[in-house]
């Protein structure tokens, strides 16, 4: 590994101090630079003068630009792109589409120096921000496309148009495409790349997912050979830039990581002879360190990742030995960060709110946060195009969240496409369920009159608060790991293809009569309150949640 090039920048208020202004004389012209031994060169430029200490990298190696704005990096050019992690307070001068658009794609091998410049623009205050996070897209056919500009777009658009004159950005957690359905439909990133443009003025950096690895090639055999899955990550790259690689907004640094490892055996034509496996590659590992040696330790943190770090009750998954998948390992290199927030999706459900304290590998102890975001295609799609209510299989709903900053202090939520900002939780009456017996491991369903109140806070977090009253009187509430009902009605009327799956953001709580009504608040950890009057009986049908 070449020794890089670091400047403490990151050490001033704000972490980084740019400048396009009163910068040195270069005794390089904007026209000409001495590659000197550097197989990928250049400058980084704003309104024509030089930026110092902008961070540039070709996923390997990692260093910064000089007092005159310039880099070298001695690349084996192997990711095929060099880009740079864009500073706090600007913007790429022009972009494609929606993309940010801060790498370059390298043309030559690495016999010829290449020079990649980058222009730069300063952006009114970042300090306030709005971060629009994404999960599980899933665009793959004309139906899903067509779901999407029903559900999505206008919402989005209406967003940002609303917030004319702020500073608000996209990020999506991976599984953009389905790489089954690039083939079977012909129907890929392009397309993807396609639709999302439609979201106007909205700047959108990418998290690369399983699903958007393509599944042509035998990632196995390559991983067990190299402990790379490099080579099914090349179409990704091409079209969408590095899978691993960080942007500062604001006071907030960002980090996109990427911790699938694939195991497809190859071939197009077999569902079954893809999968993946949480892992983040040492190659990537060391980029990360790398990265984060220019930051410091009070700046706010956010990493965004496709398969959580946590299930409901611990590490995601089981994984071989051989595998870097292990949360100690993959968070150790933040644990000397004052504030650092994990983002995944993947689980097409909400169930992974957590701070989890996690062991070092020193013996020590802290506490990892991560927010699993849900899917914005609810059960892909399925459930949406069959009966206009997008749902997961966990009944949370599809959205997205917020994360909107002030400085480097971070208020968030979750927002329901086609709902309310009020809408937070659903509530049941259970003597109210008509759903026709279906045994699960958890139970039978079918009517019950001893009047239980079901309540699923799908974005439940530690420090929440739940009040459930019955006139004047404080119900107990109990917290249970179960099904969702509307999704399991959903499912038994043939409005979705895929079962059920547990939520532990099910709560109870049991009233004295069958007719009365019940209050209902949750207060999140921001101290906003949420509230249902709920008037019993309540009527148990998709209609009726359709509409709330």
């Amino acid at each position: 590994m070449k020794t890089r090039n670091i400047i403490l920048f990151y050490l001033l208020i704000p972490f980084v101090v740019l400048s396009c202004a009163n910068e040195m004389p270069s005794r390089e012209s904007a026209d000409t630079i001495d590659a000197a031994g550097a197989t990928i060169y250049g400058r980084v430029m704003c309104s024509g003068s030089p930026l110092a200490g902008v961070v540039v990298s070709d996923g390997v190696l990692v260093t910064a630009t000089d007092r005159n704005g310039i880099y070298r990096l001695d690349s084996e050019k192997r990711n095929g792109h060099v880009f740079i992690s864009l500073p706090g307070g600007y913007r790429m001068e022009s972009a494609i589409g929606n993309s940010a658009s801060f790498w370059r794609n390298l043309k030559q091998d690495r016999s010829v120096p290449e020079r990649m410049d980058f222009n730069l623009r300063k952006e009114t205050s970042q300090e306030n921000h709005t971060m629009v996070v994404m999960g599980d897209i899933h665009l793959y056919n004309s139906k899903s496309a067509a779901a999407f500009r029903n559900t999505v777009l206008p919402e989005l658009n209406d967003l940002v148009s609303d917030m004319a004159g702020s500073v608000v950005y996209g990020l999506t957690l991976g599984d953009m495409t389905w790489d089954w359905y690039w083939y079977a439909n012909d129907y890929g990133i392009p397309e993807y790349l396609t639709e999302v443009d439609r979201i106007a003025g909205l700047t959108i950096f990418n998290t690369v997912g399983n699903h958007d690895h393509d599944m042509q090639y035998d990632s196995m055999s390559e991983f067990n050979l190299t402990g790379e899955d490099w080579t099914c990550q090349q179409s990704y790259r091409k079209q969408q830039g590095p899978t691993c690689y960080s942007y500062n907004i604001g006071h907030v640094h960002y980090i996109s990581l990427d911790d699938v490892i694939t195991i497809d055996t190859g071939g197009t034509t077999d569902k079954d002879s893809r999968g993946c496996w949480r892992g983040v590659t040492e190659t990537d590992m060391e980029w990360l360190r790398q990265d984060l040696s220019f930051v410091s330790k009070d700046t706010p943190i956010v990493v965004s990742l496709h398969i959580p770090l946590f299930t409901a009750k611990g590490s995601y998954g089981s994984y071989p030995k051989s595998v870097n998948a292990s949360v100690a390992e993959i968070t150790a290199p933040f644990r000397e960060y004052e504030n650092v927030l994990f983002l995944s999706a993947h689980t097409h459900t909400m169930y992974s709110n957590h701070n989890m304290p996690v062991e070092n590998p020193e013996g020590d102890m802290w506490t990892v946060t991560e927010w699993n975001c849900g899917a914005v295609c609810g059960n892909f799609w399925t459930t949406s195009v069959k009966s206009g209510l997008n749902i997961c299989t966990s009944g949370a709903p599809g959205g997205y969240r917020l994360l909107s900053w002030n400085g480097k202090t971070m208020t968030a939520g979750f927002k329901a496409f086609g709902k309310p900002d009020s809408y937070a939780f659903r509530s049941y009456d259970r003597n109210m369920m008509n759903l026709p017996e279906m045994e699960y491991t958890d139970g039978i369903w079918g009517a019950d009159d001893g009047n239980e109140i079901l309540i699923n806070i799908w974005d439940y977090r530690p420090g929440w608060k739940i009040s459930v009253k019955e006139g004047t009187k404080e119900l107990p509430v109990t917290r249970k790991t179960s099904y969702d009902p509307l999704y399991m009605l959903m499912y038994t009327e043939g409005l979705s293809d895929t079962q059920p799956s547990r939520s532990v953001n099910i709560f109870s709580a049991k009233a004295s009569k069958a007719k009365s009504t019940i209050e209902i608040n949750v207060t999140d950890e921001f101290g906003r309150t949420f509230t249902e009057r709920m008037s019993r009986p309540k009527e148990f049908t998709i209609e009726k949640y359709r509409s709330e």
